[in-house]
């Protein structure tokens, strides 16, 4: 028995298609995509208030808190950079929430139509 990758593609298109579910791939595909760069960038976000705790003296961060920050203190700079990880996390949370929702329902919807188009 030979595997023919075309063929397959064209029967798993068709079945996707009976399923009625092939429109909603691409948007599947683009909320993976956007909840990978949402990923990005709640792990890129610790990076500056890791280094805003650990290495208070930096040149380079000093540079940037003067140019957004100036005139708050150290605290009140550590206490907004916190607040504005916590939002930006928690909208993250949200979302990711309802992409793993809406995965969720897709697979259920094609796993019954597969069941109901086989059986």
């Amino acid at each position: 028995m030979k595997f023919y990758p075309v063929e397959f593609y064209f029967k798993t298109k068709l079945i996707l298609k009976e399923c009625n579910v092939h429109n909603k791939i691409p948007l599947l595909v683009i909320l993976v995509f956007f909840s990978s760069i949402l990923e990005i960038f709640s792990i890129g976000l610790l990076i500056p208030i890791t280094t805003v705790f650990l290495d208070a003296e930096n040149v380079y961060v000093n540079v940037y808190l003067d140019k957004y920050f100036s005139g708050y203190s150290k605290e009140k700079i550590i206490s907004i950079l916190l607040l504005i990880y916590f939002f930006a996390f928690l909208i993250k949370n949200i979302f990711l929430t309802y992409i793993e929702y809406f995965k969720t329902n897709f697979i259920h919807k094609v796993h019954f139509s597969l069941i109901s188009y086989f059986y």
